[in-house]
């Protein structure tokens, strides 16, 4: 008797399924299911909506330790009573972890608490990471994030309490220590990121190192190719080799984009001020900003007036656009996107091609 067996044991889901199969006068066949186990390890990115000590126990590589009680239904999600000096929750990964967020009501009163966030290899040796401050008025719900990437090599992350008064702890997540962006293979962007990049894949990464001028009019702009990890803050050209780019953080983040390179970078949306020396790239081309241009979050434009004169050409040219500058294309359908020449172009925003396009009377570089 021959037979063939399938599996599903990918544990994309919670059950996992074992078909067998026999040849006969009938097709015959029985499946099994078998309910997954709980991993002891969480995969990133770990996400718990919040409620009661059960839901969290029940997720993959958790450790909780406290002692109190949970607070009743009507704190839910933020049920987990945080009451004693170290009661703790304790998850494991198999990956590097990146920002930490947590829920937190102030059920107890306003004293000030804190929560810990220390980090450990082996999951016994602990190191402390940064200190979260809890303060706030009798029932305020506040949500705590990290601003520091744990070491590369840490597996295990404890938030551990420091009692002031009692508090609900609620939702908790952990994100990748990393940045995605869809890209074309072959065009040029701007980046700009809070934390520092120690590894990047994807794309090129590259600085302003002079300009090229004649008869008062920008022509060009040289790049050349950074070597190294590329700095937090601190705004780069790229060119695409993928169709996404991935940029792995490191260290601290900082609050405010820094100043350099000749680029002047964004961490949220904003609008690319007008003027002489306000350019924009797009489509492998530099612009002029003569009206409301808008930049994506982890953008840049360019100071051109900080960029010297001259260089020698040991990376690559991006040549200047219309020497008119980025022309105002009014839309005449709210939501339809168009691009420079005023034609409507089909699909959704996220999904075109770099380059600036038009929505709602505004021109977006992407």
């Amino acid at each position: 008797m021959i037979f063939s067996t399938t599996a599903n044991t990918s544990f994309e889901s919670r059950t996992a399924t074992i078909t067998l199969s026999y040849p006969g006068a009938e097709d015959k066949f029985v499946t099994v299911t078998q309910a997954r186990q709980r991993l002891d390890y969480a995969i990133l990115p770990f996400i718990w909506e919040g409620g009661g000590q059960n839901g969290l126990k029940a997720m993959d590589g958790v450790t909780p330790s406290w002692i109190s009680t949970d607070y009743a239904e009507v704190h839910n999600p933020y049920q987990i009573k945080f009451g004693n000096d170290g009661d703790y929750v304790q998850i494991r990964t198999e990956e590097p972890m990146g920002e930490i967020t947590i829920g937190v009501k102030m059920v107890g009163g306003p004293d000030n608490s804190k929560i810990t966030i220390k980090s450990s290899v082996d999951g016994e040796n602990y190191t402390d990471s940064e200190e979260l401050e809890i303060s706030g008025a009798q029932d305020d719900i506040l949500t705590l994030k990290s601003t520091k990437i744990l070491p590369t090599d840490a597996r295990y992350v404890r938030l551990v309490y420091t009692k002031g008064s009692n508090v609900g702890i609620g939702p908790i997540t952990i994100q990748k220590p990393l940045y995605t962006r869809t890209v074309t293979p072959g065009n040029y962007g701007t980046i700009c990121l809070p934390y520092a990049v120690s590894y990047a894949s994807g794309a090129t990464f590259y600085v302003v190192t002079g300009k090229h001028v004649e008869d008062d009019e920008l022509k060009s702009v040289i790049i050349e190719e950074v070597e190294g990890p590329l700095e937090a803050g601190v705004a780069y050209i790229f060119k695409a080799n993928s169709d996404e780019l991935t940029a792995y953080y490191t260290g601290a983040a900082v609050a405010e984009p820094v100043s350099g390179n000749a680029l002047v970078g964004t961490f949220t949306e904003t609008l690319a001020p007008q003027g002489e020396n306000s350019y924009v790239l797009s489509g492998g081309k530099i612009y002029q900003v003569d009206s409301d241009v808008t930049l994506g979050a982890n953008r840049a434009y360019f100071d051109v007036s900080q960029i010297p004169d001259g260089a020698e050409v040991r990376g690559e040219v991006l040549r200047s656009g219309d020497v008119t500058g980025v022309q105002t294309v009014k839309a005449e359908q709210a939501g339809v996107i168009y691009d420079l020449n005023g034609r409507i172009v089909q699909g959704e925003l996220p999904n075109l091609p770099k380059g600036i396009y038009v929505v709602n009377g505004r021109k977006v570089v992407k």
